[in-house]
């Protein structure tokens, strides 16, 4: 597993996990890509079309106890939207999204299990029952599915300085600065979008 601190308003812990052929992974405006050495950003200028980023999208499950939070991000968070038109067009993906225990000693408040089998990747985001913002906890769980899209090597990643990835411990969690900038900014949407007459 890959603990990650998201700086949100409570202090939290995220993780992304890697064991063998699993990825345990925890997660726009912009994106980023990697190349074997340097992490850079992609910024995608575009918004994607007003019908296919206002839903959730249909490889995307969403525990109940989530679902007005993700709705509400999908209304006032153009990150959150790209990110979902981003996961929505990979046809091997599938997200879950639920509360549980990320570990034992509740160490991260969030995390997500990504498995790759035949083809197809499965990430579980497991949300913590800690008092962090799960649109904060999401959006960051959300970009690190995106890492693993974009192939970015976290190991080979964290063994370099400046590329803007973390080894937190011996057991395999790694933070990365773009999940990180992901959770910080969909808080800020929303955020503002509160502050807004009529929202």
């Amino acid at each position: 597993m890959f603990p990650v601190a998201i700086p949100v308003t409570v202090p939290a812990a995220v993780c992304l996990l890697a064991l063998g052929g699993q990825f345990m992974a925890r997660r726009a405006e912009p994106t980023w890509r990697s190349t074997p050495s340097v992490m850079r950003i992609f910024v995608d200028a575009e918004e994607p079309p007003a019908a296919e980023a206002a839903v959730i999208p249909a490889n995307v499950e969403i525990a109940g106890m989530y679902r007005k939070t993700v709705e509400s991000m999908l209304e006032a968070s153009a990150t959150f939207r790209r990110q979902c038109v981003r996961i929505a067009r990979n046809r091997t993906l599938h997200v879950t999204v639920v509360r549980g225990v990320t570990d034992p000693n509740r160490q991260h408040e969030a995390l997500t299990r990504v498995v790759r089998a035949g083809g197809t990747m499965d990430a579980t985001v497991i949300i913590g029952g800690g008092p962090a913002d799960p649109a904060a906890l999401i959006a960051h769980e959300f970009e690190h599915i995106l890492e693993q899209l974009d192939g970015v090597d976290l190991a080979l990643m964290a063994s370099r300085q400046s590329s803007g990835v973390r080894t937190l411990s011996d057991s395999g969690h790694f933070e990365t600065d773009r999940a990180i900038a992901a959770g910080v900014r969909v808080a800020k949407e929303l955020s503002a979008a509160r502050r807004r007459p009529g929202m």
